[in-house]
């Protein structure tokens, strides 16, 4: 696939400690997509090649509710990575709740949304033998008609059983404080509620651990 990346002002979609999001669009088809910039420097590119597996793994189920990679390409003489991805034009799910009165959601609309997660981590436990590890109101993106997408799979893995520590502190489950691992698929289970939380009430239940 070749690709016209937008760089001119208003294109940049986000950025971040990886690097940059912009607008692109596919040559041939015509089709507006979003392009993930990641800078090697500041994350490893195998991290990329492991989102990029894992969200094709993700695509063969075809869930509306995970985030479609369309391609994706390493220039090592730039040191940067580009994944392809669908465009998400309302942003994450953390700046449609920043956007929101009291950061919260009425609770119909709240529960409207989990649902959609539920039905993403679904396929990714279920039908992809996959963990997020990760999930949280920032790696859950928002399509131009408000439905939710499951994105950023680079801590995911596909084992069963994990022995290493990752994800944001806030959104663990208290047995990975405790015992310093992951251990399985509930992770994500435990993140989603925390999630759910925050969208009804405007707030994460426990600021810090032992609460």
């Amino acid at each position: 696939m070749k690709w016209k990346i937008f760089d001119a002002p208003g294109a940049c979609l986000g950025s971040g400690s990886f690097g940059s999001i912009f607008k692109c669009q596919q040559t041939h088809s015509k089709i507006e997509a979003a392009v993930k910039i990641i800078n090697f420097k500041s994350e490893d590119h195998k991290k990329a090649e492991r989102e990029v597996y894992i969200s094709k793994l993700c695509d063969l189920e075809r869930s509306p509710y995970i985030l479609k990679i369309f391609d994706f390409t390493v220039d090592k003489n730039m040191c940067k990575a580009y994944i392809f991805m669908e465009l998400c034009e309302l942003g994450s799910l953390r700046e449609y709740l920043n956007k929101q009165k009291g950061k919260r959601l009425p609770e119909i609309k709240a529960l409207e949304l989990f649902h959609q997660i539920l039905l993403g981590l679904d396929v990714l436990h279920n039908d992809c033998s996959i963990t997020h590890r990760d999930l949280k109101p920032d790696n859950i993106l928002c399509d131009n008609e408000g439905n939710l997408k499951i994105a950023d799979f680079g801590e995911a893995t596909t084992n069963d059983w994990f022995i290493t520590l990752c994800g944001t502190i806030l959104y663990m489950p208290p047995e990975m404080h405790i015992e310093g691992i992951d251990k399985n698929c509930s992770v994500d289970v435990w993140a989603a509620g925390i999630i759910l939380h925050e969208m009804i009430f405007g707030e994460i239940p426990f600021k810090t651990f032992g609460e």
